[in-house]
C-alpha cells in the first residue's frame, strides 16, 4: 500500500508541473510595447544601413545583421496574432496529459517492474536477505580455508578479499593478519 501511495504522490507531482503550464494563458504584449518594440528595430536598420554607407562593416555582414533584425520584427508581428480557437489547444493538451502519463506510467510498470512484488504472499514471505550472523560465519569459513591451504600457498588475491571483508566487519586486527599474506615482501 505504501508503495502506491508514494507513486500516486509522484505522480500527482509530476501532473502538478505540466498542467499549469499548459492552462495558463499567455499575455500577448501590449500594443504600445510591440509599437516601441517595432520602433527600436527600425532604428536599428537605419544605424545598420549607415554603418554600411560609412564602410564600417561589409555587405555579408549586413545582410547576416538585416536578417536578423526582420526575424525579430516578424516575431514582434507575430506576438500580436490572436490566440488561435479561443486557446482551445491549451485545455484539450492537458486533459490528454492527465490521462497520458498515468497510464504510461502503469504500462512502464507493468512492462519493466515487478508487479508481483506487491502480491501479500510475497510481502509476507520471510527476507532472502543474508543477516550480519550468516556473513560472520561465511567469513570465518573462509578464513579456515586459507589457513589450512596456507602451508600451500594460498592466493594473496583471496588473503585480501579475508581482509577487506574483516574490514567490513569492523574487525580490524583480524583485517591486518589478513592483509599480511597478500603483500607482496619489500
Amino acid at each position: 500500500m505504501t508503495f502506491w501511495l508514494f507513486a500516486a504522490g509522484l505522480l500527482a507531482l509530476a501532473l502538478a508541473l505540466l498542467l499549469p503550464a499548459l492552462l495558463r494563458r499567455r499575455a500577448a504584449p501590449a500594443a504600445a510595447e510591440r509599437t516601441a518594440s517595432v520602433a527600436i528595430l527600425k532604428e536599428q536598420l537605419a544605424q545598420l544601413d549607415a554603418d554600411l554607407a560609412a564602410g564600417t562593416i561589409d555587405a555579408a555582414q549586413h545582410r547576416a545583421a538585416r536578417a536578423e533584425i526582420e526575424r525579430r520584427v516578424l516575431d514582434e508581428a507575430g506576438d500580436a496574432a490572436p490566440a488561435p480557437a479561443g486557446g482551445a489547444r491549451a485545455p484539450r493538451t492537458a486533459i490528454a496529459l492527465a490521462l497520458a502519463v498515468p497510464a504510461l506510467a502503469l504500462a512502464l510498470y507493468a512492462a519493466l517492474g515487478t508487479p508481483e512484488a506487491m502480491a501479500p504472499e510475497v510481502a509476507a514471505a520471510p527476507g532472502s536477505g543474508v543477516g550480519r550472523d550468516e556473513v560472520e560465519a561465511m567469513v570465518e569459513q573462509m578464513a579456515q580455508r586459507l589457513e589450512a591451504d596456507a602451508q600451500q600457498g594460498a592466493d594473496p588475491m583471496a588473503w585480501a578479499l579475508l581482509g577487506r571483508s574483516f574490514a567490513a566487519l569492523g574487525r580490524f586486527d583480524d583485517a591486518t593478519r589478513a592483509f599480511a599474506p597478500a603483500s607482496p615482501p619489500h
